[in-house]
């Protein structure tokens, strides 16, 4: 065997056993089963959008695991075994596993958590520092988007909404503004926060931002001039 083969077949091992550790690490908290399938598969497989998902998942027993899958990053095992894997010739693709999407399992698992509503309070920090550190816009949109039925009213998730509509991508800004619209908070805080959103410079975060003051505060679009 070359050395280049030998060097492959030992990052596909290591990639294996990181794989494996990540099996286990979801173990360690019971998985309840729904529609005969364990929750991290729902969170693994479906796309975005709390509708793909059995109503089963809906309940508070998922909590635990759903606090794991926001915490799925990939470590140099899993990042290995991505690049090997995606180098694959297809069918030996076809004979492994196909790599984890830890982004897809951290946006599912925001989806789960916006249509369970207030059951899902417990992961309110965790959503909050997605929103704040994660590096992926997607994953921080979709935190944002959760508080539009979690932790309604709260002022540290109030006040991580408004912080959001500070993202650099005009997605999360926007979603943001969507999300305090939808919240129904009208504090001065938000009011002052979504006036200044009207004039961002991406006109989806403004039509956003106009939305939400005509729900929370809709003398304030007047005195902005918004027609």
């Amino acid at each position: 065997m070359s050395k280049p083969s030998r060097i492959g077949l030992a990052a596909l091992l290591l990639a294996m056993l990181g794989i494996t550790a990540w099996q286990l690490s979801l173990s360690r908290a019971p998985q309840p089963l729904y529609e005969g399938k364990p929750l991290d598969f729902w969170l693994k497989t479906f796309g975005l959008g709390p509708g793909a998902f059995p109503r089963a998942v809906l309940r508070s027993n998922a909590i635990p695991v759903l606090l794991l899958a926001l915490e799925r990053r990939d470590g140099l095992i899993q990042t290995a075994y991505k690049n090997v894997w995606s180098n694959m010739p297809l069918a030996a693709r076809k004979r492994m596993p196909r790599p984890v999407d830890s982004v897809l399992v951290r946006a599912n698992a925001c989806c789960v958590l916006l249509a369970m509503g207030e059951e899902a309070s417990p992961a309110i920090p965790r959503l909050i520092r997605l929103l704040k550190e994660d590096s992926d816009s997607c994953v921080r949109m979709m935190a944002v988007q959760a508080f539009q039925r979690v932790g309604v009213g709260n002022m540290e998730v109030t006040t991580a909404m408004v912080q959001g509509l500070g993202d650099r991508e005009p997605e999360v800004r926007a979603t943001a503004a969507k999300s305090l619209g939808t919240a129904g908070t009208n504090s001065d805080m938000v009011v002052r926060a979504l006036t200044k959103s009207l004039r961002d410079g991406a006109p989806k975060v403004r039509e956003a931002a106009a939305a939400a003051l005509l729900r929370v505060a809709p003398e304030a679009v007047g005195k902005a001039g918004v027609q």
